[in-house]
């Protein structure tokens, strides 16, 4: 079962994030349209994030999203529409091919 992630929000006086290790079985943010996933990878490959699709688009079809990072590389993923990537709970999921050396953070803009 994936981690639920606990979004941090910022504030006019900044915010220095928690991170915590990116779970083999995937993390779950809100999908409010002001949380992003902030993933730093590491590790010495590179890695990619899906963001998992919960619904078909209008043609049947389930589209999830991929985003490839770098080797040392860090990207603040904000999740796509809510229509298509949240479940009924009102969380994206997103899941990573490899988590070794890989920290993550919720965080809202």
């Amino acid at each position: 079962m994936a981690t639920t992630l606990t979004k941090q929000p910022s504030s006019v006086t900044g915010l220095n994030p928690a991170y915590t290790a990116a779970d083999a079985t995937g993390v779950n943010i809100p999908n409010d349209g002001r949380t992003a996933l902030h993933v730093k990878n590491a590790s010495a490959g590179a890695i990619t994030v899906t963001m998992r699709a919960t619904t078909n688009y209008f043609d049947g079809v389930k589209r999830d999203i991929q985003i490839a990072i770098p080797a040392g590389g860090e990207r603040l993923i904000k999740p796509a529409e809510a229509n298509y990537f949240a479940d009924g709970s009102g969380l994206t999921l997103f899941d990573f091919s490899a988590v070794a050396s890989v920290t993550v953070a919720a965080l809202s803009l």
